[in-house]
Formats: C-alpha cells, sequence, structure tokens
C-alpha cells in the first residue's frame, strides 16, 4: 500500500511537472505566434506614430517662434520702420542715396521718400 501511494504521488507530480511544461510551452508558441507578434508591432508603431507627432508639433512650435523673432528684428531695422519715426530717404533720380548735403548742387533734383509715400524736390540752395 505505502508503495503504491507513492507511486501514484510520484506519478501525479510528474504529470503535473509535465502539464506546467505544456502551459510555459504554449505561451509561448502563443507570444511568439505572428499575430500576437502583430499585436505588439501595432502598438509600437502608435507609440512611434504619437512620439512623432508630439516632436513635430514641438519642432513646429519653435519654428514659428523663431520666425516670429526674426521678423521683429528685421521690422525693427526696417528702412520703412526709419521713415515711420519721421526720417526721409533722399536720392537721385538714378536712384543713388543722397547722406550728406555737400552731395546736392543747387538746381538739382531729388526724389524723398517719406513713410507714406515719395514726392520730388528741387534744391534752392546748397
Amino acid at each position: 500500500d505505502a508503495l503504491s501511494g507513492r507511486s501514484a504521488a510520484a506519478l501525479a507530480g510528474a504529470v503535473e511537472r509535465q502539464r506546467a511544461r505544456l502551459a510555459r510551452a504554449a505561451a509561448g508558441l502563443r507570444a511568439g505566434s505572428p499575430t500576437a507578434q502583430l499585436r505588439l508591432a501595432r502598438q509600437r508603431l502608435n507609440e512611434l506614430a504619437g512620439r512623432a507627432h508630439r516632436a513635430a508639433r514641438h519642432h513646429l512650435a519653435l519654428a514659428r517662434e523663431q520666425a516670429g523673432q526674426v521678423t521683429r528684428a528685421l521690422a525693427a531695422v526696417s528702412p520703412l520702420a526709419v521713415l515711420g519715426r519721421g526720417y526721409a530717404l533722399v536720392r537721385r533720380p538714378d536712384g543713388a542715396v543722397i547722406r550728406r548735403a555737400a552731395e546736392v548742387a543747387a538746381g538739382e533734383t531729388l526724389n524723398v521718400r517719406v513713410r507714406e509715400g515719395e514726392f520730388t524736390v528741387r534744391v534752392e540752395d546748397a
């Protein structure tokens, strides 16, 4: 009887070990199945697409900010901004810019550009 009990216990233990081994093998097969791999690949692709989307939005926001800074810097040094503060751009008819009073002669015709347009002047006294 004792031998029979030990035999039954040993057989039950062996069966249980084989069942556990089979369960591990089945789990490994399920994890390696094309369906499972496809599910994992899809999940990874969705994660990467989300990261790419966030990165693109971030880079776009940075580019917009940089463009805004450049626009503001250009506006600050724009000749039109200078004209808006009351200055004028004086040129000869050929387009040459007059920088000093000594560059003009009496009777000469000049073009004057101000903020809101242009007009022509004739130098009376130089």
